[in-house]
């Protein structure tokens, strides 16, 4: 989820984009919605005609065109128009954009909720603009595990944690290096630690476990589903080159693919 959230600075904010960012859970306890809020939030930006982009100064920094019409800034405010102008024709008269009046009652507060978080989203552009030191980039990053997720259940707690204390470790020891860089050499950096970070930690931790097939690994499960039995992928082919002589003549303890795939399969 939080790599997801830093890439949205580079992104053009596609409608397609923030939505599926939303169906995290942590994300939507953080700012009180739910999965029907969010189907009904989406229905609502559909109809307001929400497409891509910020405003027209993001669309002119995307496509080279300043033009607001079908971006977030434009769907927003015929939402907002909606909530506080009345449904009389006369008092929609003069409008910039024809009002959406789908913001009542308890879908105000759904509304506010969700204007919160884009506000946020938007504010990444500008924050992760220039260039900074690492550990200046660190610092920033340590605030957003609590910024934009709310965890609840102890494993996304003790994953909460690990992930500060990662960042912060990174902080500690990036505090050498005094040159400033842009961000996407820290997001490149968490992009190839992230999977080694999290790797030791989830075996077995869900109610659905994915993991390779691993020598001695115990899997004391009741249903074991196994992937990529194709016959020319699995058993692995030993495929030597002709000067590898210990090929043509292999002996106990030889390292061979074909015989550890097909002792995996049996263990």
């Amino acid at each position: 989820g939080l790599l997801q959230i830093l890439h949205l600075p580079d992104s053009n904010y596609s409608s397609a984009d923030i939505f599926s960012l939303l169906e995290i859970q942590p994300l939507q306890k953080k700012f009180s919605l739910d999965e029907k809020d969010i189907l009904q939030l989406k229905g609502w930006c559909n109809a307001a005609g929400v497409r891509w982009g910020i405003d027209g100064e993001h669309r002119e920094k995307s496509c080279g065109v300043n033009f607001e019409d079908y971006s977030w800034l434009h769907g927003i405010r015929r939402l907002l128009l909606g909530y506080a102008v009345s449904e009389d024709f006369e008092s929609q008269l003069g409008l910039p954009e024809f009002p959406l009046d789908f913001a009542e009652g308890a879908g105000a507060e759904k509304l506010g909720n969700f204007l919160d978080l884009m506000k946020e989203l938007f504010c990444l552009r500008e924050c992760f603009s220039g260039k900074k030191t690492p550990k200046e980039w660190f610092g920033m990053l340590k605030e957003f595990p609590d910024k934009f997720f709310l965890a609840e259940e102890p494993v996304l707690v003790e994953e909460r944690a690990q992930l500060i204390r990662f960042l912060s470790d990174q902080m500690y020891e990036s505090g050498v290096c005094e040159e400033e860089i842009p961000f996407q050499v820290i997001r490149d950096l968490l992009e190839n630690t992230d999977s080694a970070v999290d790797s030791g930690n989830a075996f077995l931790r869900g109610k659905i476990t994915f993991c390779s097939m691993v020598p001695m690994r115990t899997i004391p499960l009741p249903v074991i589903a196994i992937l990529g039995l194709n016959p020319d992928h699995f058993p692995r082919k030993d495929i030597a080159p002709g000067f590898n002589l210990i090929a043509k003549n292999m002996r106990k303890t030889d390292r061979s693919k074909n015989l550890e795939d097909r002792y995996l399969l049996l263990e």
